[in-house]
């Protein structure tokens, strides 16, 4: 039997159902539609400024889809993950402990032990936002981000990124081969290869450092072929 409630401008519908007044239960193939999102799940409970839904939770918005643990929705068009959370769109997937869905802007904010990946890149952090859409998003503390194409592996405090084109981060450690590279910003335009470092760089190897007040880096197959420090360089090597 299929049960259907209207909410507002929302709907609900399960196989079965209980009403103990204030609250709705709500079992087995539980759908609610709300404006552009579809959420299904094994159970939920209704009440008077939420709707609680657990069990193979599977949020749906065009093609983002969201799983999860437990979900929450206060009629916001703001949906509450917890208890483990994926979300999926084409190319980009995102893992973490817990997280938001923001229903207007496509958009998903997420921490604990959160990971952002695609074909050619993967950003690790302690938190951060996505917009699918524009495939633009912010992390932040302790974020590691690798590069497949280029081998580029990075450590920062905040990561900024803009699809497969740029990445702009601040407080750095970049690790690529042989070389560390210090600063306190940098630009790395993957389309391009390069990656441009700011704030009086320093790069580091086993026997010399290199400082100026920037730096280029380009890459190729993989690999450093050049390497430019400008303004005010110094530059020391350390005999072993």
């Amino acid at each position: 039997m299929i049960f259907l409630f209207f909410l507002l401008s929302y709907t609900v519908k399960a196989d079965s159902s209980i009403y103990i007044e204030p609250y709705t239960y709500l079992y087995d193939n539980v759908e609610l539609v709300l404006d552009t999102v579809t959420v299904t799940s094994d159970r939920a409970l209704v009440t008077e400024d939420s709707i609680r839904v657990w069990g193979d939770l599977k949020i749906e918005k065009g093609d983002l889809i969201i799983y999860g643990g437990l979900g929450r929705y206060f009629f916001d068009r703001i949906y509450y993950i917890e208890n483990g959370m994926r979300a999926e769109r084409r190319e980009d997937t995102l893992t973490a402990g817990r997280g938001k869905l923001y229903e207007e802007r496509n958009e998903v904010y997420a921490r604990d032990s959160l990971v952002i990946w695609s074909e050619g890149k993967s950003i690790e952090g302690d938190e951060g936002s996505y917009n699918f859409e524009t495939r633009e998003g912010v992390i932040w503390g302790e974020v590691l981000f690798k590069s497949k194409k280029d081998t580029v592996e990075l450590n920062s405090d905040t990561v900024r990124v803009y699809g497969d084109t740029l990445v702009v981060a601040r407080g750095n450690t970049l690790t690529k081969a042989k070389f560390k590279v210090y600063s306190d910003t940098l630009r790395y335009y993957i389309d391009k290869d390069l990656l441009v470092f700011f704030g009086r760089p320093l790069v580091i190897t086993e026997n010399d450092s290199l400082s100026g007040d920037y730096m280029e880096m380009l890459i190729k197959d993989g690999k450093i072929i050049e390497l430019r420090a400008k303004g005010n360089v110094r530059g020391d090597r350390r005999e072993r």
